[in-house]
């Protein structure tokens, strides 16, 4: 099977917190694939050093991105008991995202669940026969079970690129859309238990079914809840994480040019 460790973005980029120079946005980071650095062949990259790496399936390498054609593309990252908080009992999840086309069903982003109760969330746009349709809306199960359901206030658009952001502290849920709240917090009930070792799944649902169309370019997990400044810095600087301290040993100081910009618009 065909695995490049060394991907297009070369040894321009960090590759840990100790290369980093924002080490701290590294901080119980449990899960971080990054297409926007380049292609790494049947499986993605886990960068997190936790090494969930990502087996590919129909997906397609593009320009700083993977391709989910809507109907067969996964992720598959597997069940690692450090993807569950059970001991933090606060968790974040963020992806950039660019929706090609919108549907009558839901599509998924980043997802751990399945039809036993055993999942735990689900990162999702809401179909377009919902109302309100087509928002970003995450779902958290906790213990009792408690079914806990935060809808975002603003559709997402197809063709343009959006950074989607749940953060649970283990007693509220906040979600935001380009780096500010989208949300009234929601209040929840219940602890994050183990479930099962359910596999977490980008574009998908367990099933697998709720696939998305459109492109991928970032996946972040945190076993910590993300503050409202540093989902903004996140939004801000989609290679952030990646930027290497100029200090360390090996920097490369001439970094490849970016393939990836986000689209931010402006409102009046």
């Amino acid at each position: 099977m065909l695995f490049n460790r060394n991907p297009s973005y070369g040894t321009g980029f960090a590759r840990s917190r100790y290369e980093s120079a924002y080490p701290e946005m590294w901080n119980r980071l449990v899960l971080a694939v990054a297409p926007l650095l380049g292609a790494t062949g049947d499986n993605i990259i886990d960068w997190s050093g936790h090494r969930n790496d990502g087996a590919l399936t129909n997906t397609v390498w593009g320009a700083g991105a993977l391709d989910f054609n809507g109907t067969s593309s996964i992720i598959n990252c597997g069940n690692d008991s450090i993807l569950e908080p059970v001991a933090e009992q606060a968790y974040s999840i963020c992806a950039w995202a660019k929706v090609d086309t919108q549907d009558t069903d839901r599509q998924f982003f980043v997802t751990k669940d399945n039809d036993t109760l055993d999942g735990r969330f689900q990162l999702r746009m809401d179909a377009t026969d919902d109302s309100p349709a087509n928002i970003p809306t995450f779902f958290l199960l906790t213990s009792g079970p408690t079914f806990n359901t935060i809808e975002g206030a603003t559709a997402l658009v197809t063709g343009r690129w959006h950074f989607i952001c749940a953060t649970w502290d283990g007693s509220t849920l906040r979600l935001y859309l380009d780096g500010i709240s989208d949300a009234t917090p929601l209040a929840t009930t219940g602890t994050w238990a183990s479930d099962g070792g359910v596999d977490l799944i980008i574009g998908a649902s367990d099933t697998p079914s709720n696939y998305f169309d459109g492109k991928i370019e970032q996946v972040l997990v945190y076993n910590r809840c993300l503050t409202p400044n540093e989902v903004a810095w996140l939004y801000t600087n989609p290679k952030g994480l990646f930027i290497r301290n100029p200090h360390r040993v090996g920097f490369v100081a001439a970094a490849p040019a970016a393939t990836f910009t986000p689209q931010v618009i402006f409102i009046m």
